[in-house]
């Protein structure tokens, strides 16, 4: 009897080695495949060093291209006060493809709606994504402004959506958020890709908006979560949560994108959020 359970017990561990030598070749396949995603997207230097080749642009990115009035002395200018339209974005997007510049149509956006979006950081987002994403026609999916402050809501219109951009606007003026790679839905695991990147478009102090993109670091995959408490990108601290009301958030530098806190303080107010979806 003691040999067969000697015997057994020898099965038993074989058993539980093999099972772990295949999840670790899971595990390294998993991660090999988001590596060899995350390879394909622009890096920080590209995106920095685009800053004098969007100098050379200037016409086509600039908001004055527009009709952008000059910042005042309050935190924001008084055209991103007002708000941006569908027309302002499809105005400029005419322009750039009159320079021979291939860039992303509009889709839909509601009427009447004031947008957070400018002409310049809709070009300069185009730069920042994967290129299978940049030409992608970008619609308003979701907005605070006409859709309400409703978590739910917002899982809803993002149904089928298979890439978004999130926009927020928090108390001081500043203008940031996230690319997310995959659907945004709410589930019991974190999701996403290495493409996915956090970013900063506009610093309270800044006149106009110029984008900083912090991409996955490969610390982790914790790219984003979602659940009916909020949504929250990157860990152990999020680089970027916003509660279930939509109202309440918090930015802190996160290992999985090695980020710089995004918002005006660690713990902020969302005055206005905006998802744009990128095709379905």
């Amino acid at each position: 009897l003691a040999a067969a359970a000697a015997e057994a017990e020898g099965y038993r561990a074989a058993a539980v080695a093999r099972q772990a030598a295949a999840a670790r070749e899971t595990e390294a396949a998993q991660m090999a495949a988001i590596e060899a995603a995350a390879s394909a997207a622009p890096t920080m230097d590209s995106i920095s060093g685009g800053s004098d080749r969007r100098s050379e642009r200037t016409s086509p990115a600039s908001p004055d291209r527009s009709g952008s009035p000059a910042s005042s002395a309050s935190s924001l200018p008084p055209c991103e006060e007002a708000g941006w339209t569908r027309e302002s974005l499809a105005e400029a997007v005419a322009a750039w493809q009159a320079d021979g510049r291939s860039v992303a149509s509009m889709g839909h956006v509601p009427p009447g709606a004031r947008l957070l979006l400018s002409p310049s950081l809709l070009g300069q987002l185009c730069e920042a994504v994967p290129p299978t994403a940049r030409f992608r026609p970008w619609s308003l999916a979701f907005s605070t402004d006409v859709n309400g402050c409703s978590l739910q809501t917002l899982f809803r219109r993002l149904d089928g959506h298979t890439q978004s951009v999130l926009l927020v606007r928090d108390e001081s003026g500043a203008l940031f958020g996230a690319y997310l790679s995959e659907p945004l839905r709410p589930g019991p695991r974190y999701f996403g890709t290495g493409e996915s990147f956090l970013f900063s478009a506009r610093r309270p102090a800044d006149p106009e908006p110029r984008l900083v993109a912090f991409r996955w670091t490969r610390a982790n995959t914790h790219f984003a979560h979602a659940d009916t408490h909020g949504v929250s990108f990157g860990s152990p601290d999020c680089g970027l949560a916003l509660d279930a009301s939509l109202e309440a958030g918090s930015s802190r530098a996160s290992r999985t994108y090695g980020n710089q806190p995004l918002a005006g303080s660690p713990d902020f107010m969302c005055v206005k959020l905006e998802v744009w979806s990128l095709g379905r």
